[in-house]
């Protein structure tokens, strides 16, 4: 009969005790143990995570850091100079792209280049002097739309003539107050769309890089549509709520189609006239507005809105009374409760033009799989000190994978519990790590979230 010794015996215990926990229903998790933190002489170097976020300036989708960062582990009095020398890193990847915009200077002309082979001429009007916070920047989206028998991109003398009178607008018809107007031409006259993949991906970049400039003030981000432009930023507002301080939807309504709960924490201004019968964008506009009551009254300190129908207006409308209403909101990056409808910003187009949100405010979607361009899934998230709940819903299609949170403004010394649709799935501390303010930095290119943290959450 063979000895046991005490390390065997000690063995034998922990797999017994690890096997009635999972068979134990109630219990806490089993957590899988984390790969061991790397020696600081062994972290990538500043040339490498350079050459990362260098890689990530210009993608559609952000990759993920390298596996080794995530092993960087560092001690949380070191996060904010690790963050400082990340985001220099990130200024110095982007230096090239900052050269062509600037934020600063006279009025410009320039010209960008967007996915799909695309090039889109933009406008660049500074208005008084830059405040020491930065100009309130502010994307100006004109009218017109799609013309598919147009022989060339820019070839549609509509929205030439809208661009050119919006041009007019930002010099002149707006308070000479601090701001910097961004406007830009339909980059395709045959495609004419603001929300599609190549143009969310130019207005994304174009709103991160005036965050790095240090000339656009980060709390300030604002963007006004008018017609088509307004079905843009109606589109691109529910898409990507976590960018903008306020959206003014003018002269245009589409039907609700569920993603209006993202504007939870996003000021909402929508005019359209009483007259305006075409496409029923006076009928849509009622039924915002009834929708954005409901949420607001369910929810009193969320849902900022003011939707207005123009007395005895038809498309032609009054856009410059809600201006000053816009400029006095404020961005909410970093909100306690989250309410995202994931779903295809253009699921009624081919594929080639829609795309899913890669992350919105601390939540990162990139490990999410979808089964079809109109899939649907909700997502509610609760932060609560150290405790993050997650409902999620599936409404059409089929998504797998994970989602990953990063985490914040938490008691490092205590455990963060997540739990998904009731389930605890994580109850540990957590580890700030370079990983996760670079993949932070990469994803977002948003000073206002540089996270340290990061969990990962199987659906």
């Amino acid at each position: 009969m063979p000895s046991h010794s005490p390390i065997r015996l000690l063995g034998t215990i922990l797999t017994a005790a690890l096997i009635s926990a999972c068979g134990d229903e109630g219990s806490s998790p089993i957590v899988p143990v984390e790969e061991p933190p790397i020696s600081k002489d062994q972290f990538l170097s500043q040339d490498k995570v350079l050459s990362y976020f260098v890689a990530q300036s210009d993608a559609e989708k952000p990759d993920f850091a390298p596996a080794q960062m995530h092993r960087e582990v560092i001690e949380e009095h070191e996060s904010e100079e690790v963050k400082e020398v990340f985001w220099s890193l990130w200024h110095k990847a982007n230096e090239k792209a900052l050269g062509e915009i600037g934020f600063e200077g006279s009025e410009r002309l320039i010209q960008l280049s967007l996915p799909q082979d695309e090039q889109m001429k933009v406008l660049c009007v500074p208005r008084a002097k830059k405040p020491a916070t930065g100009y309130p920047l502010i994307i100006h989206l004109h009218g017109g739309g799609r013309y598919p028998n147009e022989p060339g991109p820019w070839t549609s003398t509509i929205n030439e003539d809208e661009w050119r009178i919006h041009q007019a607008f930002c010099r002149t018809r707006y308070p000479e107050d601090p701001s910097y107007f961004v406007v830009p031409r339909m980059s395709d006259d045959r495609k004419g769309r603001w929300y599609f993949a190549p143009q969310v991906h130019i207005f994304k970049k174009v709103i991160k890089l005036g965050m790095l400039s240090g000339n656009i003030d980060p709390e300030r981000i604002h963007v006004i549509g008018i017609s088509e432009g307004g079905y843009g930023i109606l589109r691109m507002g529910m898409f990507m709520p976590d960018y903008f301080s306020s959206i003014g939807v003018l002269a245009a309504a589409e039907e609700l189609n569920g993603a209006e709960v993202n504007l939870r924490h996003l000021p909402f201004r929508m005019e359209v006239g009483e007259n305006d019968f075409g496409y029923a964008r006076n009928t849509y506009a009622y039924h915002w507005d009834d929708r954005m009551k409901e949420l607001h009254a369910a929810y009193p300190n969320e849902y900022p809105h003011l939707v207005r129908i123009q007395k005895g207006r038809g498309h032609s409308i009054n856009y410059f009374e809600g201006f000053p209403w816009m400029m006095e909101q404020r961005r909410k990056a970093n909100p306690d409760r989250i309410s995202y409808l994931y779903a295809n910003i253009a699921p009624d187009y081919d594929d080639i033009h829609g795309r899913f949100s890669d992350g919105v405010y601390f939540i990162d979607f990139r490990g999410l799989k979808t089964s079809d361009r109109t899939d649907k899934m909700m997502f509610e998230v609760h932060k609560e000190g150290n405790t993050y709940d997650i409902k999620t819903q599936m409404l059409k299609g089929n998504i797998s994978g994970k989602i990953a949170l990063f985490i914040d403004r938490i008691e490092r010394d205590k455990p963060v519990v997540v739990r998904l649709n009731g389930k605890t799935v994580h109850d540990r501390r957590v580890r700030a790590t370079r990983g996760a303010i670079a993949e932070s930095i990469a994803l977002y290119g948003d000073p206002k979230r540089i996270y340290s943290s990061r969990v990962e959450i199987d659906l």
